[in-house]
């Protein structure tokens, strides 16, 4: 149990008459909320199971289309069920790790990338041809600056080909440094 728990459960559970004054229930406000404040903001978020199609355009991004499940989010960041990373908070900057397993046809080159606020993030964008086994498990990752109201989302393209792929599974981390 950490310290503002205890101090929580002290003030809550007190008897004495004026023993809660303002001093002290705001102080533990305020040591709270510097707590949450000062917490580093982390995201993590992941599909392992719908099987979502995404149907591409030679050589145009679309986003990855995946049911998502949040496995924890904390200070600011969230997710909605179809990807989109939404950041409320003061700037900061954020490693974004993302690898995604992709069924594809073969001989397909298959890229994935970190949109921020719909436009591609430089650095993040990363491919892989599918080969005789048609799935292909790319990693990606990068520095984004957010300020409350940005956006991040992953998306997908295949250079060579019109296509329709298949996300196999997605896990992406997004966490403060």
């Amino acid at each position: 149990m950490g310290q503002l728990l205890i101090d929580a459960l002290v003030i809550k559970n007190e008897t004495a008459q004026g023993a809660n004054t303002a001093t002290r229930v705001g102080g533990w406000m305020q040591d709270a909320a510097t707590y949450i404040e000062e917490t580093p903001s982390v995201l993590n978020f992941f599909d392992f199971a719908t099987s979502g199609t995404t149907t591409l355009a030679e050589n145009v991004w679309a986003p990855l289309n995946a049911t998502i499940t949040t496995g924890f989010s904390r200070n600011g960041l969230s997710v909605n069920a179809s990807g989109l990373v939404t950041y409320a908070g003061t700037a900061k900057h954020f490693r974004v790790s993302a690898i995604a397993a992709i069924l594809a046809q073969s001989n397909r080159k298959i890229h994935v990338a970190i949109f921020k606020n719909g436009e591609l993030w430089p650095c993040s964008e990363f491919a892989q041809a599918a080969g005789s086994v048609n799935e292909v498990t790319i990693p990606s990752q990068c520095v984004v600056p957010l300020s409350s109201g940005d956006t991040i989302r992953m998306y997908v393209k295949c250079s060579t080909h019109a296509i329709t792929l298949t996300l196999d599974n997605l896990n992406v981390i997004i966490n403060e440094f």
